[in-house]
């Protein structure tokens, strides 16, 4: 498993309805595409306008073409769409991480869901 790491540093007044626009609007389609959702956090300590969220993939390729299925939906469209006019964003980040060979795995059955 690889993992796509995503930095977020948004505008201050911003995060909040970032937060709520991408829970109600790009979390669904995500699920549906991505799929192996590991969590979302927010900074507390440190610089507080910050978003950290983290996917989990098999492969390189496997994130490209769930990623490009993803880009091609209308939804995900009108979601860059209200990105656009929000204009949240200071600066984003991904990185790609890989497990060393002593990391224990990411058991995704023990995740909380994300009512709980």
């Amino acid at each position: 498993m690889i993992i796509d790491h995503r930095l977020y540093t948004l505008k201050s007044e911003k995060l909040r309805d970032w937060l709520t626009l991408w829970e109600k609007t790009a979390l669904v389609i995500q699920l549906e595409y991505i799929q192996n959702f590991l969590g979302m956090y927010t900074t507390e300590v440190g610089n507080h306008n910050q978003v950290i969220h983290l996917w989990g993939y098999g492969n390189l390729g496997e994130r490209e073409t769930r990623r490009m299925r993803m880009q091609q939906d209308p939804r995900w469209q009108d979601y860059l769409s209200q990105l656009k006019v929000l204009q949240p964003f200071v600066q984003t980040e991904s990185r790609i991480l890989r497990p060393t060979s002593f990391s224990p795995p990411i058991r995704t059955d023990a995740l909380p869901t994300q009512h709980e």
